[in-house]
């Protein structure tokens, strides 16, 4: 991985998390997008668990990128091979 050959260092860390969290934040929001009114039109769920759906698709998928993109950090801070 870029971090284990020096490509990537801690002091890159901020800027790596925010960018994999800000394109998580915007697959989550089109996943939503589609995944919400095809759960209602097209499956017959109900608008409340549809609405739940498409907005916690953007929450869950933002976390998953921060933490997939954080914890190499946290490896290398522990002194773990990522």
């Amino acid at each position: 991985s870029a971090l284990s050959a020096g490509v990537i260092t801690r002091k890159d860390s901020f800027k790596v998390v925010t960018k994999e969290a800000a394109s998580g934040l915007v697959m989550g929001i089109i996943l939503g997008l589609l995944v919400g009114p095809i759960c209602h039109y097209v499956m017959g769920i109900s608008m409340h668990v549809s609405t739940v759906i498409s907005v916690t698709l953007p929450l869950l998928s933002t976390i998953a990128a921060f933490l997939g993109s954080s914890l190499p950090f946290v490896c290398v801070t522990l002194g773990l091979d990522p």
